[in-house]
């Protein structure tokens, strides 16, 4: 049937008609000629019948008259005029024949054999066989052969009608076909006319409506389609141009940063990247356009944490890669990467904004170091001076006056709190070097968080602060270092502590398959939001007037950082200005060791 695709409407609609009208046609026929056939046979058996009934009768009447064989032959002669006879026979009851006129069939020389009236349909004939009897006797039998050829001849001459009939109502079915055709495919062979001119670029023209119908109906739709197309093709042109425009200046400005950027659709896939970006991992967009971030920029924690991004609800991270194309040469880059979402929120790509700070972090490491040697350097006449004051403390009553005793409280404070500043320096920078070795034990977090409450049990009197506990379980436990995590307990609890002045603060637990996640949440003085991407960078503290009173240089959260980061956990924090602070940690259940 595929040679039809290429034939036009109008012969399609013929062809339809055509073939709907032969099929009707010859079905009609055939029904009409089984009736006719049928009819014609039935009405030449009932003629036989009658004809030899009547003869029977007659027969009868002969044979119970005084000269039979004269009223035998007489009756017979009666039935020369009928063509359709083809033989007659009559034979008594002792199976003489007393008439025939032709061959005698060898079934019939018994008659005594046929009690009751037998037809047989043959192909040119009906034979009948009828018995001759009244009430009180048998006479014999009756055998007649009565020919179909005339009803044959009458069935012929009507088929032949019918074919003759047949030819002259095809060729007006035809002529009325062509008619009906061209009526109803001129709107159809005009839409397609008007349809080659607007694929053309031609909206301007419409189609001819040259019928009220449904035909007509689909013309003036078209008509009005046409005119929504024009409509929207002029805006689209216009928007079209104005975002080439917008997408020529967001090229330029990319083109001219000194960040690198480049734009990942959801599917990890690159769809944009500036020429900082090129420089910077030697690639070429070209070639890069289209390809997995994965295949070009290869960063095991660079892909790591952009696959996790795609999934994660923060709209913005942060972290910092080293990218060595080579043994010999070596980057360090901050990345950002921030969620691009549609009008419906939804997400349509990630940004990742690379900044190289190779030399910030040379310029780091070299203050990490010599904030190492110093800080090494200052614990040991750190450790004598308290030494030396708690002497004084202790011995030093019989010759220091009492009033001299405030003095040596204030300095052993003052030095406990630089211990603790050069402990803090020295653990941060251990940390950032590596050269502190974790180990991982079975940790009862409950009890280990109850120790560290008690440890601020003062502060927490004098403050009247609410501690509200919600663990998930009073006993559970987590795969560990009963150090590390016991310093991010300390510092996160006593952050929230000196920054809450009164209200509560509540420690909660919850567990899933893989990780534990313990949360501190406060109702103190609260972070700006413009300020929480930076709480966790060395040195760092909000500058609020309502905070500048209270004491620390801003390592603890770097180390709570640093720590959480080497047990392969993370830390998110949220926070309202004025109304609180909610750090929550997350850590694998079971780790290596």
């Amino acid at each position: 049937m595929h040679f039809l695709n290429n034939v036009k409407l109008r012969d399609k609609f013929l062809l339809i008609i055509l073939s709907i009208f032969i099929f009707v046609f010859f079905l009609f026929s055939f029904v009409l000629i089984r009736f006719e056939e049928k009819q014609i046979i039935e009405n030449t058996r009932l003629q036989g019948e009658y004809l030899v009934k009547t003869l029977a009768f007659t027969f009868i009447k002969a044979l119970e008259g005084n000269n039979p064989a004269q009223d035998i032959k007489r009756a017979v002669s009666q039935t020369q005029n009928d063509k359709n006879i083809r033989n007659l026979i009559l034979i008594d009851t002792n199976n003489t024949v007393l008439y025939r006129s032709g061959p005698l069939p060898a079934s019939i020389k018994n008659s005594a054999q046929f009690t009751q009236t037998k037809e047989l349909l043959k192909p040119t004939m009906i034979q009948f066989i009828y018995p001759l009897n009244n009430i009180e006797k048998s006479y014999g039998v009756v055998y007649l052969d009565y020919s179909l050829e005339s009803a044959i001849a009458k069935l012929t001459y009507f088929k032949y009608f019918l074919i003759i009939s047949a030819f002259l109502i095809l060729v007006l079915a035809i002529f009325l076909s062509l008619i009906l055709s061209r009526m109803v495919t001129r709107q159809v062979d005009l839409l397609h006319q008007t349809v080659q001119k607007v694929n053309n670029g031609n909206f301007s023209h419409k189609v001819q409506v040259t019928a009220n119908d449904e035909l007509g109906d689909l013309a003036k739709a078209f008509n009005l389609l046409f005119h929504t197309i024009k409509e929207s093709n002029k805006n689209s042109y216009i928007k079209t141009k104005k975002l080439l425009a917008e997408k020529n200046m967001l090229h330029a400005i990319l083109s001219n940063l000194y960040e690198g950027v480049i734009v990942t659709d959801p599917g990890m896939r690159i769809i944009e990247i500036n020429t900082t970006a090129e420089d910077m991992f030697d690639i070429y967009s070209k070639l890069a356009l289209g390809e997995l971030v994965s295949t070009i920029i290869k960063n095991e924690i660079y892909i790591e944490r952009i696959s996790a991004f795609t999934s994660d609800s923060e709209p913005a991270m942060s972290f910092s890669i080293q990218f060595a194309p080579d043994e010999l040469s070596s980057s360090t880059y901050k990345v950002s990467l921030i969620r691009a979402t549609n009008e419906f929120g939804e997400i349509i790509g990630i940004i990742s904004v690379f900044n190289n700070i190779t030399k910030e972090h040379k310029i780091d490491e070299m203050k990490t170091n010599l904030l190492q040697i110093v800080s090494h350097e200052l614990r040991t006449p750190l450790v004598s001076i308290i030494g030396f004051l708690d002497i004084l403390e202790k011995e030093g009553k019989s010759y220091i006056k009492e009033q001299h005793f405030e003095f040596i409280d204030l300095a052993k404070t003052s030095a406990e709190n630089l211990k603790n500043l050069v402990n803090n320096l020295l653990s941060l920078s251990r940390l950032q070097s590596d050269q502190i070795e974790f180990t991982i034990t079975k940790i009862a977090l409950p009890s280990l968080i109850d120790e560290v409450v008690k440890t601020f049990h003062p502060q927490i009197e004098m403050k009247g602060l609410a501690i509200n506990k919600k663990y998930h379980s009073e006993s559970f436990f987590l795969e560990c270092d009963h150090n590390m995590i016991r310093q991010v307990l300390f510092n996160l609890i006593g952050n929230a502590i000196k920054f809450t002045d009164s209200g509560s603060i509540t420690l909660s637990t919850s567990q899933d398959e893989h990780n534990t996640s313990i949360e501190i949440a406060d109702t103190g003085i609260g972070i700006p939001q413009k300020y929480i991407a930076e709480i966790f960078e060395k040195f760092k503290q909000v500058d609020l007037s309502f905070s500048r009173n209270y004491e620390g240089i801003g390592l603890g959260l770097s180390i709570v950082q640093e720590i959480i980061t080497r047990l392969g956990g993370s830390i998110k924090v949220s926070s309202a200005e004025k109304k609180g602070s909610v750090f929550t940690i997350s850590l694998p259940i079971k780790r290596n060791s």
